[in-house]
This record gives structure tokens, C-alpha cells and sequence, in this order.
């Protein structure tokens, strides 16, 4: 056939059609970019040059920060469905200036590093990675010289479909990573990071999870998505490494998580409980637990725990699951130096009594359905019941499971086996799956 200058008529159609590729790529893309921060030098303060490429970043594009060292005054502010990596947890540093008063730190505007404010419904495809997040060493004990500071690395407002990947968060009085998700939408992702000495009396968590606590979703459809996902981490030190509050919806799976044994921490995974005439009525809506490795290697009075040696039940914590409200899948956890792997338990009950059922209770909506005398594991009959199964317990390090039961109910007047909890798999039930599926 015919050429025309040089181009054989017969592939025309090929080099159309990867035109159209290439200018679908990107219109797809949107044209996103990286942005580049250049290092101010090391312990100098890269906050105003985050802040100035975030500004002017649109949605989808990414900001690459330097490797170094360096202080971060103020919070970084986001609105935008922007990115931000580091070049790795161990060559990415941000910290606080130590002549900033803890007063500072913890107020409005400094108190956490990054602060994605999205409130959007649809997805981010936000990624933070490769950063080390490094706050003032708290005070876990008052006169012990830490900081009184109530601080959050990054604090992520009503962002759906985020991952947070591949970074480390040490010495935040509050929390590590602070999320705050829709009552009825709660997709995220939390993934191979670690977790240190996040820890202050009365506060100190590796992760905090709430919802807006304005709705209590009827089914929160175990198995779905619809969670924020935390798996693949390593907690050490904390007094929750994982806690929840207000319609909370989370799964945690496949994490290590080590002594929380910081400011009385009793549980290593916890549900907050609902506190009716407080600012807090609802409590946390729902949550699956599995396949984690729940270890404390030291007594509550300091000592370590060791091979050959008891000090008593009294010496270990409480529990590495605790659940205080809603709905909880809890299966197949592996937990060491605790009294026991899993309890139900209600700090506020005791003071408060209520009738049956405990307003957003485990077997809150079969009770308001059934009344007290229902029993039954499947649904309607079991909505919003507990299931635990298959969980091992060691008070010792070594591998003596199941010495001691490895559940406990603490609050039998209010919650009974066969009718609120269920010491057996729930019905129908199948895990999403693992890894947790990402987009390429």
C-alpha cells in the first residue's frame, strides 16, 4: 500500500489508538504532579515550605519531602486530596522545636504535625509514607521530667479511602495518628508502620478511631470495607495502642503489639464504652480483631516477666481485647503476659446502673428487639452481639496456652452468654480480604 511520508496508511489506526491511551493516562491523572521540597538544612523549620507547596498543590498531586532532619512549627494544614512521602521512616525526620512550651503544643494549630481536614464522601486515594514522626517524650508519670503536652502526629477528618503506610510515630501524648470518620462511611488504611512510647497519663494510644456520634448504624456489615483498616503494624509502649469512641468502625488485624503496660493501660485494643449524660453517650459502634500477637514482657510494677517467676494475676494487666460497647468480632488473637486475651467489660456501668438492654451495649439491638429473655446466634436474634472465639492466652511468655481462661465477663448482670455474647464464630460471617486490596 501507498506511504505517506514514510507512514504506511495501514497503521494510522495503531498510533491513533495509542494516542488516545496516552491522552487518556492523562486526563485520567488529572496531569498530577510531584512537588519537590528542598531541604531548608538539617534541625531547621520545613513547616512554612510544606505549607507553601500544599497551598498551591492541586487534588491528586504529591509532595516529596528531603531527607534530613528537621523541626515542624505548627500544623500543616490539608483540604485537598494531596500526598506527602517521605524518602523513609529512618531517613525523613520531623519533630517539634524544644523551646516550644507544652501549652503551645497543645493548643489549636500545633497540636498534630499533619491535619487532613477532607470532609468529603468520595474517595482521596491519599497516601503519607516514609516519615518519621517524632514528638517530645511525654510524662507517663507525674514529676518523671516529660512532656505534659497533648500532641497527634497526623490527624486525618472525614478522609475516605487514605492509606497511612510505611512510617513511625514516637513520643505523642495524645495519640500517633488520630481518625475521624462518618458514622455511616469509614474506609481507610493503616499499614507497616510502627508505633513507640505514644503514651501519657490519662492519654496515650498508638491509634485513636472515631466516628461523628451522631448516628448508630444499624448493621455495620462485618466483612465489608466499610472500616478503618489497621494491619501489618508494631505498637510498643502505650497505654491503648489502639482506642475508639463515637460510632467508631474499625478492623485490626496481623499487627505485633507490645506492653501496654504505660499509665495503668489495661487493655491493648479498646472500645470505649457509651456514657449516657456526657459528652460521650455513644461509645464505639463496631469492630473485628484477629490475627494479632498481643504481648506485655513486663509486670505492672516494672518488673520483667520471666520464665519460672509469678507474681500473681494481680501483676498483669487486664486484658488485650476489651469490649465496652456495640458489636466486636474478636477470633484467633494470640495474647501473652495478660490475665486474659479478651473481656467484656463497662467502666461507667458500676456507677450508673441501667436497665436491660445497656443503651449501644453488646446485644444492644436484640435486646431493644427481644427483650431479656431471647436467646439465640443468629440474626435477628444475635444483632448487635459479641462474638469471641479462638483466642489463646499465656500469663507467661512461654508458649503454656490457655493456663487460665482466656475470657472473662465482667459485667454479668448486665450480659449473658447464648443471649449478648457468644463464645463461638458468628454465622455467615467471612473476613475481607487480606492483604487489604489497593489500588495500582
Amino acid at each position: 500500500m501507498k506511504n505517506i511520508k514514510g507512514l504506511s496508511i495501514v497503521r494510522i489506526p495503531v498510533y491513533i489508538g495509542y494516542l488516545v491511551v496516552f491522552l487518556f493516562f492523562f486526563s485520567a491523572t488529572g496531569f498530577c504532579k510531584d512537588i519537590i521540597i528542598k531541604s531548608p538544612g538539617n534541625h531547621n523549620d520545613i513547616q512554612p515550605a510544606i505549607q507553601e507547596a500544599v497551598d498551591k498543590a492541586l487534588d491528586g498531586d504529591r509532595i516529596i519531602l528531603p531527607e534530613g532532619q528537621f523541626i515542624v512549627n505548627l500544623s500543616v494544614q490539608i483540604s485537598k486530596f494531596i500526598s506527602i512521602s517521605g524518602e523513609g521512616l529512618d531517613k525523613t525526620f520531623l519533630y517539634r522545636s524544644d523551646s516550644i512550651p507544652d501549652r503551645t503544643l497543645s493548643s489549636k494549630g500545633w497540636e498534630a504535625f499533619f491535619v487532613f481536614n477532607i470532609r468529603r464522601d468520595i474517595p482521596s486515594d491519599i497516601v503519607v509514607s516514609g516519615i518519621c514522626f517524632k514528638g517530645r517524650k511525654p510524662s507517663v508519670v507525674n514529676g518523671d521530667g516529660g512532656s505534659r503536652a497533648s500532641t497527634v502526629g497526623i490527624r486525618m477528618i472525614g478522609c475516605v479511602d487514605f492509606i497511612i503506610e510505611n512510617c513511625r510515630f514516637e513520643y505523642f501524648g495524645n495519640t500517633g495518628i488520630s481518625v475521624r470518620h462518618k458514622d455511616t462511611l469509614a474506609r481507610g488504611l493503616i499499614r507497616h508502620n510502627e508505633f513507640y512510647f505514644n503514651a501519657r497519663s490519662g492519654l496515650g494510644y498508638g491509634i485513636t478511631i472515631v466516628g461523628e456520634g451522631k448516628q448508630w448504624v444499624k448493621d455495620p456489615k462485618f466483612g465489608s470495607s466499610n472500616f478503618i483498616f489497621i494491619e501489618d503494624n508494631q505498637f510498643d509502649y502505650h497505654r491503648h495502642s489502639i482506642a475508639s469512641n463515637d460510632g467508631a468502625l474499625f478492623v485490626v488485624r496481623y499487627n505485633t503489639i507490645l506492653n501496654n503496660v504505660a499509665a495503668s493501660g489495661d487493655h491493648a485494643i479498646d472500645m470505649h464504652e457509651g456514657r449516657p449524660g456526657t459528652d460521650e453517650p455513644m461509645g464505639s459502634r463496631a469492630m473485628e480483631v484477629y490475627n494479632n500477637v498481643i504481648v506485655n514482657n513486663t509486670y505492672t510494677f516494672g518488673g520483667k516477666i520471666k520464665k519460672g517467676e509469678w507474681y500473681g494475676m494481680s501483676s498483669l494487666e487486664n486484658a488485650g481485647v476489651a469490649v465496652r460497647n456495640g458489636e466486636a468480632l474478636v477470633y484467633n488473637n494470640e495474647v501473652k503476659g495478660y490475665r486474659y486475651a479478651v473481656v467484656l467489660s463497662n467502666w461507667y456501668l458500676g456507677g450508673t446502673p441501667q436497665p436491660y438492654p445497656v443503651k449501644y451495649g453488646p446485644g444492644y439491638l436484640s435486646g431493644m428487639e427481644f427483650g431479656p429473655g431471647h436467646t439465640g446466634d443468629l440474626p435477628p436474634k444475635s444483632d448487635g452481639d459479641v462474638f469471641i472465639w479462638n483466642n489463646k492466652i499465656s500469663p507467661f511468655l512461654d508458649d503454656e496456652w490457655n493456663v487460665f481462661p482466656s475470657f472473662n465477663n465482667e459485667e454479668t448482670s448486665w450480659w449473658k452468654e447464648g443471649r449478648d455474647y457468644h463464645l463461638e464464630a458468628k454465622p455467615g460471617y467471612k473476613a475481607y480480604p487480606y492483604p487489604y486490596p489497593v489500588k495500582k
